[in-house]
C-alpha cells in the first residue's frame, strides 16, 4: 500500500470514528429502563432533528478541514518558516466563516431549529476540527519540507562528488594559466595578460565559490562579465554589442551559484558568429523587495539545436525547483530573438 492510500484510509477511519462518536454521544434524549418477563432492557431515544443537525454541523466541517488544509499547505510562509500572522488571520476566518454558515442553514430552515443544540457543543465541533485541520497541515508541510532539504542535501552531495572527481584537471589548469602569465610580458602584451588573468579567474571562481551554498550575486555578475569579455576576444570590436544592465542594489542579494551562466554561454553559441552583426542583452532587476528579475536576450545567428539547449535549460530548472521551490518562473520565447526570463522570490 503506497503513502496515498494510507493517507486515505487514515482520513476515512478519522471521519467515520469521529462521526460516530458524535452522533451516538450527543443525540440521546434519554435511556428508558424496562423490565419484561424479569429481564431488564433499555432503551436508548435519540432526537432526529438534533442527528440531523449534528450531521450538517460535521458536513460543514469536514469542508472547512479539507479547504482549510488546502490554504495553509499551498502558502509559501509555511514551507520551513512557520504560519505568519496573515495566514494564520485568515485560517481563522475560515473558522469563523464555518459558524456563519451554519447559523445561516439554520435561518433559512435547511436545518431543524428545534431542539436548540448547546452554544459549547456547536463550537466545540467546528473548533475540534480545525484544530486537527491545522495540526494535520503543519505536519504534511514539514514532512514535505524534510523531503525537500534531503533531496536537496543528496543533489549537494552529488554536486560536491562530481567537483571532486574532476578537480584535478580545474587545479592544474589553474596553476598552469598562472604559470603562463608570470612568463607574459604584461608592458608589452597586456591583451593576452588580460585574456589569461581573466580565464584563470573563471576557474578559481568555479573551484572555490562554487562549493558555497549561496554566492553573492556581484560575484555571479563579475563572473558573467569575465566569461562575455573572454567569448568576445573572438570578434571584431563592431561585431558583437554585448550590454549588461543591474537595476536596484545587488551587493547583498545572495544567490544559487552558477545558475545563469548556462544561458549566458547559449547567447553567445546561437546568437553570435564571426563576420555578422548580433547583440546581447542581458538584465539583472533586484529594485523589487525579496525579489529576483534575470533576463537575457540574443540575435538567432547559429542555427539552434533544441536538444542542446534543452539539456542546459532542464538542468537549470532542475535546480530551480530544489533550491527555489514554488518561487521561481522561468519563461523562454523565440520570436525573431531568443529572450529567457527568470524570477525568483528570494524569500
Amino acid at each position: 500500500m503506497n503513502r496515498k492510500s494510507i493517507a486515505i484510509l487514515i482520513n476515512v477511519i478519522f471521519w467515520t470514528s469521529s462521526l460516530w462518536f458524535l452522533v451516538s454521544g450527543f443525540s440521546v434524549i434519554s435511556i428508558e429502563h424496562r423490565i419484561v418477563n424479569g429481564v431488564e432492557t433499555q432503551e436508548i431515544i435519540r432526537d432526529n432533528s438534533l442527528v440531523i443537525k449534528l450531521l450538517g454541523a460535521v458536513a460543514i466541517s469536514f469542508l472547512l478541514f479539507y479547504v482549510n488544509y488546502y490554504f495553509l499547505t499551498t502558502k509559501r510562509s509555511l514551507k520551513g518558516k512557520g504560519p505568519s500572522w496573515k495566514t494564520a488571520g485568515l485560517s481563522i476566518g475560515l473558522l469563523l466563516f464555518a459558524i456563519v454558515i451554519f447559523h445561516g442553514l439554520l435561518l433559512a430552515g435547511l436545518l431543524p431549529e428545534q431542539p436548540k443544540m448547546q452554544a459549547s457543543l456547536l463550537y466545540g465541533i467546528f473548533s475540534f476540527y480545525y484544530a486537527i485541520s491545522v495540526a494535520y497541515a503543519l505536519g504534511i508541510s514539514w514532512l514535505k519540507s524534510e523531503a525537500e532539504r534531503k533531496n536537496l542535501l543528496i543533489e549537494k552531495n552529488k554536486a560536491e562528488l562530481t567537483i571532486l572527481r574532476n578537480q584535478l584537471q580545474p587545479h592544474f589548469l589553474f596553476n598552469s594559466l598562472n604559470n603562463l602569465l608570470s612568463m607574459v610580458d604584461q608592458s608589452k602584451d597586456s591583451n593576452l595578460a588580460g585574456a589569461i588573468a581573466r580565464l584563470a579567474y573563471l576557474l578559481r571562481y568555479i573551484i572555490e565559490e562554487s562549493k558555497a551554498e549561496k554566492v553573492n550575486l556581484i560575484k555571479e555578475i563579475e563572473f558573467i562579465e569575465n566569461y562575455a569579455s573572454l567569448q568576445l576576444l573572438r570578434f571584431n570590436p563592431e561585431e558583437v554589442e554585448f550590454n549588461l544592465n543591474i537595476t536596484g542594489d545587488a551587493e547583498n542579494i545572495l544567490i544559487e551559484p552558477g545558475l545563469f551562466i548556462p544561458f549566458i554561454e547559449n547567447a553567445f553559441k546561437y546568437g553570435t558568429e564571426p563576420e555578422h552583426e548580433s547583440v546581447i542583452r542581458v538584465n539583472f532587476d533586484v529594485s523589487p523587495q525579496a525579489e529576483l528579475f534575470f533576463s537575457v536576450t540574443n540575435s538567432i545567428v547559429a542555427a539552434i539545436k533544441p536538444e542542446g539547449i534543452s539539456t542546459g535549460i532542464d538542468s537549470v530548472r532542475n535546480r530551480l525547483e530544489i533550491v527555489y521551490p514554488d518561487r521561481f518562473n522561468l519563461e523562454i520565447s523565440q520570436n525573431g530573438e531568443f529572450t529567457v526570463k527568470l524570477k525568483i522570490t528570494l524569500s
